[in-house]
């Protein structure tokens, strides 16, 4: 007896292209989305410093200790007065040469002005002081990742060791995100399906 043949129903043809066609856009749009994300990252960097900014923050009325530096550089910072933030945090680690948040501050304040080359040694040696400074490691990270003398592989690693000290460390921070981005070389629609399907490192 012959097989009966059974003819696949239209609807159901134009309902399966219509939920592809939108699952396309959606994965479409969203990865313009984190590009332009990550795009407007990358020049938020060189538009901070040296640009007025508004802050509640009162700088230190004395100059004495490591702190007083310190505080006068987060000050300056805030106010996108950068150079200057950069000269407080070098007097603050003179005064205290192990300073780990002033090596991690002139760092990052580094990496707004672009000079990576500068920021890099500054971290090592916030991370040195504290291998669990998870602030230094990201923006260690964050350099091999995005700005200068790109290793994937170092930026993994990086990530990898904030994953590792738990949920409580990546609190406020993007570093699933940046290590897919590491991991997959920035390519936006892998990532975003390894969001989606939340297949990524152990720990995320």
């Amino acid at each position: 007896m012959p097989k009966k043949v059974v003819k696949k129903s239209p609807q159901r043809n134009n309902l399966f292209f219509l939920i592809v066609v939108l699952s396309s856009f959606i994965i479409i749009g969203v990865s313009v989305w984190i590009m332009g994300f990550y795009a407007s990252n990358v020049q938020s960097k060189g538009k901070w410093c040296g640009v007025p900014h508004a802050t509640t923050v009162q700088p230190p009325a004395t100059l004495k200790t490591s702190v007083d530096y310190f505080e006068k550089g987060n000050f300056q910072y805030d106010t996108g007065e950068c150079s200057g933030a950069v000269n407080s945090y070098s007097q603050a680690l003179k005064l205290n040469p192990k300073y780990p948040e002033a090596f991690n501050n002139r760092g990052y304040t580094y990496m707004m002005l672009g000079d990576y080359k500068d920021a890099l040694p500054d971290l090592n040696n916030a991370i040195k002081l504290r291998p669990a400074y998870v602030n230094a490691l990201m923006n260690r990270g964050d350099i091999y990742n995005y700005y200068f003398n790109q290793d994937k592989n170092m930026a993994i690693a990086d990530y990898d060791r904030v994953i590792a000290l738990g949920q409580e460390a990546l609190k406020g921070q993007s570093t699933c995100g940046h290590r897919l981005m590491a991991v997959y070389n920035h390519n936006l629609i892998v990532v975003f399906w390894h969001l989606l399907t939340k297949t990524n490192a152990p720990g995320c």
